[in-house]
């Protein structure tokens, strides 16, 4: 019988005490480095200014994940964003860009 298991607490931290391909699907939405909640304001939201999408994360991060999935969905932003990222990122890691189907 398989068992899931959903874990909480700082990601470098959880990460790092995983065995390799230990987790058969890691979905994540990392900040994307393109500042959008240093204003305080987004479209009508207005919220206290956070400082959590000032840089995409490390290398290590994205290595880490690597390491310890045996598949990743890993969500982007926006075309600078998915830009910055891939030139970061591990070479091993495929990075699809995701198409508007808005028809504007």
């Amino acid at each position: 019988m398989s068992t899931n298991r959903l874990s909480l607490g700082d990601c470098f931290d959880t990460l790092a005490r995983l065995p390799d391909k230990s987790i058969d699907l890691l979905c994540t939405d990392p900040p994307y480095g393109i500042g959008i909640a240093k204003t305080g304001k987004i479209g009508k939201a207005v919220f206290t200014p956070k400082k959590w999408d000032a840089a995409i994360p490390p290398k290590v991060y994205f290595d880490e994940m690597l390491r310890v999935s045996k598949a990743q969905v890993i969500w982007g932003g926006t075309a600078a964003s998915y830009n910055r990222v891939r030139a970061s990122v591990s070479p091993h890691l495929d990075i699809l860009p995701l198409r508007s189907t808005s028809p504007d």
